[in-house]
């Protein structure tokens, strides 16, 4: 009798189907999306050549060091680190405003990318109006050293940028742009350089 007409085999091999399915589905479903991310795999009928991972990177949360840098470290003003700190580089390599001090604000750029990763000295500031963010003007020039500074991959790095060129700085969320890298944190006083 060949396998094909055996009843038991088409039995198991209906099991393991299902088994292998279920669990291809339990690891999407419950595991993925419980940390925000989602997977996706192109290939053709010989097996997968691509694997993408696409989610939220972790970074950002108020903790001690938050705390601290709310209070402002000695200074009147102070920020609060947001949540939602991203990054648009390769899987985690994320940057949080840690303290602003006489107008120098302090991030740490964190790297787990898996790769030896490079950012320049130069930056962007926004403020949020609204829902959405707008770019605030320099009332100054800023000068930017034409250089590339290198984080190998599972360190942190600690950067400053200089935002007295800015002048006077209201109350409020701001967004620092680095490097396809973004540090969303709120200043919780007003902030005058002179």
């Amino acid at each position: 009798m060949s396998f094909y007409k055996n009843k038991k085999f088409w039995i198991i091999a209906g099991i393991v189907v299902a088994v292998c399915g279920a669990g291809t589905w339990a690891a999407r479903n419950v595991m993925i999306h419980k940390n925000g991310a989602s997977v996706s795999i192109i290939g053709g009928a010989d097996g997968p050549t691509s694997i993408f991972l696409a989610g939220k990177l972790p970074g950002g949360e108020t903790g001690e060091e938050g705390t601290a840098a709310a209070a402002g470290s000695g200074s009147s003003t102070g920020i609060i680190p947001m949540e939602n700190n991203i990054s648009t580089m390769p899987l985690e390599m994320t940057m949080t405003a840690v303290k602003f001090e006489n107008g120098i604000l302090t991030l740490e750029i964190d790297n787990h990318s898996g790769y030896e990763m490079t950012y320049g000295e130069d930056y962007e500031l926004q403020r949020q109006e609204g829902d959405s963010f707008v770019k605030v003007e320099p009332e100054s020039d800023i000068v930017w050293h034409d250089i590339a500074y290198s984080i190998p991959d599972l360190t942190k790095a600690t950067v400053t940028c200089d935002l007295k060129p800015y002048g006077k700085l209201q109350a409020g969320v701001y967004k620092l742009i680095k490097s396809d890298m973004e540090a969303v944190f709120e200043l919780t006083a007003d902030y005058d350089p002179d």
